[in-house]
């Protein structure tokens, strides 16, 4: 009787991780998590004897990890490209983000119009993020840093900070950013940015 109560626990539990993948607009987390889900219904399709329900999800489990692979082996073709604050495709990207950013970076709007380093991060041909920020001798502060949901695999901001010369190019030799969230936080230790009291920041070499 215990074995079998714990097998539905399973098979809520699978349902559970399963349905909440299908809740992630970052193609990463969809996999991983719908990864995990598959895995816990293969093993609870197995263990009641319903072979249809393990086979499949042993299927699925396949082509998650297939599309695993494939994202974190493609090579994406980042591109940083300076614009001017009052650019029509800064402010689409903006408009089409804006209830996201704001979740973010709550000021941003008052804040962008005074950044004299704003940036467009591209991906594959399209806009994914923009980076702003005040420039001051050889120093960045960062006062937005975004991307679009669908991107956060962290490539965008490896590309920006250790593999493009822009920043380098401007002079910059240290960015500085706040944590506004513990999401943002995680960001900045996995960028490379080191924690000092309230700010995070970065050398540029």
């Amino acid at each position: 009787m215990q074995n079998i109560e714990l097998l539905t626990w399973l098979g809520y539990l699978a349902s559970l991780v399963t349905a909440t993948s299908l809740l992630m607009s970052a193609p990463l987390k969809l996999r991983w998590l719908n990864l995990a889900g598959s895995t816990l219904f293969a093993a609870y399709g197995f263990l009641i004897g319903a072979l249809p329900v393990g086979f499949f999800n042993s299927l699925i489990i396949i082509i998650d990890a297939y599309y695993l692979i494939h994202i974190y082996k493609s090579s994406s073709a980042f591109k940083v490209l300076l614009v001017d604050s009052k650019e029509k495709i800064l402010d689409l990207f903006l408009s089409k983000h804006s209830k996201d950013i704001a979740s973010i970076f709550p000021k941003y709007n008052n804040m962008l119009e005074n950044c004299n380093i704003v940036a467009l991060q591209v991906r594959n041909m399209e806009v994914i993020g923009v980076v702003a920020g005040n420039k001051k001798d050889n120093e960045l502060e960062i006062i937005v840093d975004y991307t679009s949901p669908q991107n956060r695999d962290y490539k965008p901001g490896k590309f920006l900070f250790t593999k493009s010369s822009t920043l380098k190019d401007l002079g910059i030799e240290k960015v500085w950013a706040k944590a506004h969230t513990s999401a943002h936080k995680k960001y900045l230790l996995k960028m490379g940015f080191k924690e000092n009291n309230s700010d995070y920041s970065i050398n540029i070499s």
